[in-house]
């Protein structure tokens, strides 16, 4: 891919993920709008003084903007790695976040001890579950779906949804889908978010 290529994919993909228009994040960087279109486009070739205060407001290094996307890249979790949000009955262990388009997927652990409510998440939001052992009842609305080993749900988590086990405790594999949301990318075990306690899933 083209070095112009290169920076406009990375300038945009970060800033839909950042829920930012290009409007916004020309006045907040002090960049004119029209430079940033071009940049965007591929037709531009911007300072590095242009670069760092895009970088800054977007909250990546240059050198973010600067890789080959289309790179191939690997991460890696490790077992027990990353913060753990505990609930009355649930251990949600956070393993990554990626942005996806103009989403934000974040990949969880899940084990559920107990009952656990959960209040709505931002508007659009989407919780997908997968039961990799135990059984495992959730609730959305009025509607609750029991589930097994291998069973998989998706529902708009944008609405009072809950957790329970049957006979013990369960787990699988969550992942929550969010439209535009300006949050951190995290690639790396030091950028993972602080642990903790008494959070909802």
């Amino acid at each position: 891919m083209e070095p112009a290529q290169v920076v406009a994919e990375n300038v945009r993909r970060v800033r839909v993920a950042r829920g930012l228009s290009l409007s916004d994040l020309a006045r907040r960087a002090g960049v004119a709008k029209a430079t940033l279109v071009g940049l965007e486009s591929g037709r531009g070739n911007p300072t590095v003084s242009t670069l760092a205060a895009l970088a800054a407001e977007l909250g990546v290094a240059v050198t973010a903007l600067l890789r080959d996307p289309a790179a191939p890249t690997v991460h890696v979790a490790r077992a027990g790695q990353g913060s753990v949000i505990a609930g009355a009955g649930t251990d949600v262990r956070f393993v990554h976040r990626t942005p996806v388009g103009g989403a934000m997927l974040e990949l969880y652990e899940l084990r559920v001890h107990g009952h656990q409510a959960s209040a709505p998440h931002p508007a659009g939001a989407l919780e997908q579950i997968m039961v990799t052992e135990g059984e495992l009842v959730v609730t959305v609305g009025e509607t609750a779906t029991r589930l097994g080993p291998g069973d998989f749900i998706a529902f708009s988590a944008d609405r009072p949804h809950s957790y329970d086990v049957v006979a013990g405790p369960a787990r699988g594999v969550m992942t929550m889908i969010y439209p535009e949301v300006p949050a951190p990318i995290f690639t790396a075990a030091a950028e993972l978010p602080p642990a903790t306690r008494g959070g909802e899933a």
